[in-house]
């Protein structure tokens, strides 16, 4: 007879939040891995803001070489800069914040070595390591 697993396939949420999946109990408050997807969304929704933008450069210039489009992103994000200041600092700041950068190569570095080191502890261990030192920042 094969032996039964002490946790069989059980799915309880109690008051407190116990949940029973399988072989893996977790209760109360343990938190595995979180993910919090608010940068995310704030990214996507500064190139939703910049989709048209360049919808309408590639519109009105159809036929340019990559100098010409250059220049021509350079006139019109000139004419925000002048003409709308506040959207051409929520760019700005979005574009240059020093936390972005930092947070979205922190991701970046997290996910090629879940990808690549899967299975290593030690790897699992890193990403545990640079993910609290920094959580901060």
């Amino acid at each position: 007879m094969s032996e039964t697993s002490k946790y069989q396939n059980q799915f309880k949420i109690n008051q407190v939040g116990n949940l029973n999946t399988g072989d893996t109990k977790i209760e109360g408050d343990q938190i595995g891995i979180q993910h919090n997807y608010a940068l995310e969304q704030k990214i996507k929704q500064a190139l939703s803001e910049l989709k048209p933008i360049l919808e309408k450069i590639q519109h009105q210039h159809p036929t340019t070489n990559e100098q010409q489009v250059t220049d021509i992103i350079e006139v019109e994000f000139r004419e925000i800069e002048r003409t709308q200041p506040r959207k051409w600092q929520e760019i700005l700041q979005q574009l240059i914040s020093l936390k972005r950068w930092f947070n979205g190569s922190k991701a970046a570095a997290s996910e090629t070595i879940k990808h690549y080191f899967n299975d290593s502890v030690q790897a699992k261990a890193f990403i545990a390591f640079l993910e609290g030192f920094s959580a901060d920042v």
